[in-house]
């Protein structure tokens, strides 16, 4: 057995909880690791150690406070008025200040006439700047239209300068 599955075992076992069969493998692991030996022995002293505590007779008065106290489901029907834990987590918190900072810009943007102002400005830059791009696109097609009309003269030219095919007689 691994240490990791002994390890789940030995509180058992020093308790004497275990089962036959359980408590031989247990021992065998013992035998041969000295890791799970020292973890056998702290559990051992910790148990040593809670029963030398004496033992505490509680009051009837306190018992009556500990049972007057709201049960879980009291407890987590009030806490669903709250906000829910995911979105308190810390490392949401960067995120969701983002997404706060989004909405703010989103809505100064729709409800103030500067914005609409903006907006209107924001689209007619977007259009010149889409329109340069299709000139750009139509000079590059036609560039490339001429570039491949001149392909055939540009390789007749250079296999007609091939130095393979001169005469080495001269």
């Amino acid at each position: 057995m691994t240490c990791k599955k002994i390890e789940e075992l030995l509180p058992f076992y020093a308790e004497n909880e275990l089962g036959a069969e359980d408590r031989r493998r247990v021992e065998t692991h013992l035998t041969g690791c000295s890791n799970c030996r020292r973890l056998l022995a702290c559990f051992k002293q910790t148990e040593a150690g809670l029963a030398r505590f004496p033992q505490l007779e509680v009051s009837p008065a306190l018992m009556a406070r500990l049972k007057a106290i709201p049960s879980s489901d009291k407890r987590k029907a009030r806490s669903r008025t709250r906000v829910p834990f995911f979105l308190a987590r810390p490392s949401l918190q960067p995120v969701l200040a983002g997404a706060f900072l989004l909405l703010v810009f989103a809505s100064a943007l729709v409800f103030t006439p500067a914005g609409g102002r903006l907006l209107k400005s924001l689209d007619r830059q977007f259009h010149l700047g889409y329109s340069q791009v299709e000139k750009l696109y139509a000079k590059a097609e036609s560039l490339a239209d001429s570039l491949n009309s001149k392909k055939e003269e540009v390789i007749v030219a250079l296999k007609t300068a091939s130095p393979l095919s001169r005469d080495d007689s001269e």
